[in-house]
């Protein structure tokens, strides 16, 4: 299999994917309500481990660190969708 064939299609929304595996993590994170990881502090449940542990900073005051960096003007973003964001605003036309 070629990295870039995508065999598994999600029945939901029909995004697809190059393994089983993200298939099944996609519905999980993307098309159920199961959610595993619930908040110590105030019991708000997230269907990902990343989720929980972004909003457990809002209890601690914790700031991410932005470690996207443009490649145009050498801004940094926290995510990769912020720093698609900002390309798309700033540097393209």
């Amino acid at each position: 299999m070629f990295i870039s064939e995508k065999p598994y299609q999600c029945s939901e929304c029909q995004k697809t994917f190059a393994l089983q595996g993200q298939l099944n993590s996609h519905v999980k994170y993307k098309h159920t309500k199961q959610k595993d990881f619930i908040c110590n502090v105030c019991a708000r449940a997230f269907t990902a481990k990343h989720s929980l542990e972004e909003h457990l900073r809002t209890h601690t005051g914790e700031k991410k660190e932005p470690k996207h960096e443009c490649s145009f003007c050498g801004k940094k973003c926290i995510t990769t969708t912020h720093l698609k964001i900002h390309i798309k605003s700033q540097h393209t036309g």
